[in-house]
């Protein structure tokens, strides 16, 4: 090992600063005296791996090219690390934050060797290439992830101190392939917002269980349902039975004590309320025949709701509406439940000595968004007598020019594909008389 003597290293190292060569490139082990100056010079210095750096109190910021090469680890000490404006780093080894990682420019995060741990918080708003590599954060305190847009590929949770465990979402995140909880939460609610984490078609959740699980909510999607049963991973089973749904995407809102957002409320009566966690099921086609439906929660989500030996699913059209119950009274001790549902909307879990529903609605059907783009359908919410009805769709001469029958349901589609960009009034007729509502199709 000797002394720095190049004029890059020379920009890099004005103190103490030795250097060894690892596979061709350069390896810089500073003595902490000249951190700054290693921060400053990180941008002069190209590609380079940086192994077993000592932690450090500086903030160190890099401005220029920096690659952490596979068989390398950085540490960055408590003060943190920024990636500059028009710098960019690639990670393929181990780098390890021990304060907050802030990121204006390009973030690398490499292949499957690559592996980032943050113990403090995350902010993007640069560009994050999440190759396949993995994000962890492992911080002794809360962290605030601010995704900024990005995705990341693999995420894990492993955090160590009971009470300060928590990682929290600033905005919505998408995990590409896995989300793994090894220890501690993850919570999409920050200031006030509930934020969406979203695991699409393909990325699991991995580790949930009582104590350790994600609040707030979590959006999973899966293509192609039908033929057979799905498990979406964050306790919804949708069985198609003899249906082609498409893709489904289920959003669990969970733990968050929040009336009409995590947990059903009677409408009349506050005081009865459901468990702490609803699911919303949006298929691409909702079922003509019926489907089946498992539910399943953890105890931290029960809300002190005793008798579940006796325990019912509800389901709303959408959030505000009244309650419905939905199947048959049935033992959820063990924490799950089934119906088999025809139509597929909003679903809680509630005592069957609680009723949801609350006052009765006056009769009225309602049409959103009341603006679609052409080729896309509407939906309908309406609430009377489960009777069977018929919608017709009007231009602006009063012309029918689409009838649909409708069987009673609290809600469906209005198939408003194949008309013509312009205004339509939507007439619906059933037993509980005929309302009328309209819709601009752009």
């Amino acid at each position: 090992m000797k002394k720095h003597d190049t004029p890059v290293a020379q920009a890099a190292c004005t103190s103490l600063c030795y250097y060894f060569p690892v596979d061709g490139l350069r390896a810089l082990a500073p003595a902490p005296a000249v951190a700054a100056h290693l921060a400053r010079g990180l941008g002069l210095l190209g590609a380079a791996v940086l192994l077993a750096l000592p932690a450090f109190a500086q903030k160190l910021t890099n401005g220029g090219t920096l690659f952490v090469g596979s068989n390398a680890t950085l540490s960055i000490g408590a003060g943190g690390l920024t990636n500059a404006v028009g710098a960019t780093l690639t990670n393929a080894g181990t780098l390890v934050v021990n304060g907050p990682l802030i990121n204006a420019g390009t973030l690398d995060l490499g292949t499957a060797a690559g592996a980032l741990e943050v113990r403090g918080d995350l902010t993007n708003t640069g560009i994050v290439v999440p190759g396949t590599g993995t994000a962890t954060f492992s911080g002794p305190a809360d962290q605030l992830l601010t995704a900024g847009g990005a995705s990341f590929y693999q995420v894990v949770v492993n955090k160590p101190t009971a009470g300060a465990n928590t990682l929290r979402l600033a905005d919505d995140l998408t995990v590409t392939n896995v989300l793994t909880l090894a220890n501690g939460l993850v919570n999409t609610r920050n200031a006030g917002a509930v934020h969406t984490l979203r695991l699409p078609n393909g990325a699991t959740l991995s580790g949930e269980a009582a104590g350790r699980y994600v609040l707030g909510a979590l959006e999973i999607t899966r293509n192609a349902v039908r033929g057979a049963a799905v498990d979406f991973g964050h306790g919804a089973v949708l069985d198609p039975t003899t249906n082609n749904l498409g893709t489904v995407a289920i959003t669990r809102v969970a733990g968050l004590r929040a009336a009409d957002v995590s947990y059903g409320q009677n409408l009349g009566n506050a005081d009865l309320q459901g468990i702490d966690r609803t699911w919303t099921v949006a298929p691409a086609m909702q079922p003509s025949a019926a489907v089946q439906l498992t539910l399943r929660w953890v105890a931290d989500d029960d809300r002190g709701l005793a008798g579940l030996g006796q325990a019912r699913v509800w389901e709303q059209a959408t959030a505000g509406q009244p309650w419905a119950e939905r199947g048959s009274v049935a033992s959820a001790s063990a924490r799950s439940i089934s119906i088999r549902p025809t139509v597929l909307n909003r679903f809680t879990v509630g005592n069957a000595a609680v009723p949801l529903p609350g006052a009765p609605q006056a009769a009225g059907f309602v049409v959103y968004p009341t603006r679609v783009p052409a080729g896309q359908a509407a939906s309908y919410s309406y609430t009377g007598p489960a009777e069977a009805g018929t919608l017709e769709m009007l231009n602006v001469m009063g012309q029918a020019v689409r009838r649909v029958a409708l069987d009673g349901r609290p809600a469906g589609t209005v198939p408003l594909a194949d008309l013509a960009a312009g205004v339509y009034f939507l007439r619906y007729t059933g037993p509980a008389g005929r309302f009328t509502t309209r819709c601009v199709v752009e």
